[in-house]
């Protein structure tokens, strides 16, 4: 199985109206995949990076210690010296 290029931007698909449909709000509102917090995000690589670091927290913390998820379920820097605190 091959993966997009990490830079990879990747675009919703329209579909046709006959394949449109939607699930239960209960079903959704159970499932954390749907949460505003786990949005897809557009770059491949960014969206891979989320997934590691929610599906494995202790692997990713100990090999990457300044990164961390934040609520949008973007990976980023705990903190940076080229940011002010």
């Amino acid at each position: 199985f091959y993966n997009p290029a990490l830079e990879a931007v990747v675009e919703p698909l329209p579909l046709p109206a006959e394949l449109c449909w939607e699930r239960d709000a209960a079903y959704d509102a159970e499932r954390h995949w749907r949460r505003p917090s786990n949005a897809m995000l557009r770059q491949y690589g960014a969206n891979a990076l989320k997934s590691l670091a929610r599906s494995h927290p202790a692997v990713f913390a100990a090999h990457h210690p300044d990164l961390q998820v934040d609520e949008g379920g973007l990976v980023t820097a705990k903190c940076s010296p080229w940011l002010p605190a």
